[in-house]
């Protein structure tokens, strides 16, 4: 089930017993598997993350947060609202990421 103004990038994959809350942007190549998985709202998916769904009970994201690209959530998690997770993180299932949180990952900088 898809809300309203939801935006899916190009070779995208979006299961369909996944439900997507409105103004949910999924950037390309982002693979949102079937099962009991929900995206409430208002999430940005950047590009290539993948979301598992549920093995028991739900994947659940929050409205809100923020996902930067090659991000993997695993089954079962529940992110919370405005959660931040940025490039190459994994957070395996089942785990809670509380509200307003920020997982960094690989980090490079140059100068």
């Amino acid at each position: 089930m898809l809300g309203k103004g939801v935006s899916i990038g190009p070779g995208s994959v979006v299961e369909s017993a996944a439900r997507i809350g409105d103004a949910t942007r999924i950037g390309a190549g982002a693979i949102v598997g079937e099962g009991i998985l929900v995206i409430e709202g208002d999430v940005e998916l950047g590009a290539n993350p993948t979301i598992d769904p549920s093995a028991l009970g739900e994947t659940r994201i929050r409205r809100g947060p923020n996902i930067d690209n090659l991000v993997h959530i695993g089954h079962n998690c529940d992110i919370g609202e405005d959660v931040v997770i940025v490039a190459q993180t994994g957070i395996g299932g089942p785990s809670t990421v509380d509200r307003g949180a920020v997982v960094a990952g690989q980090v490079e900088m140059c100068t």
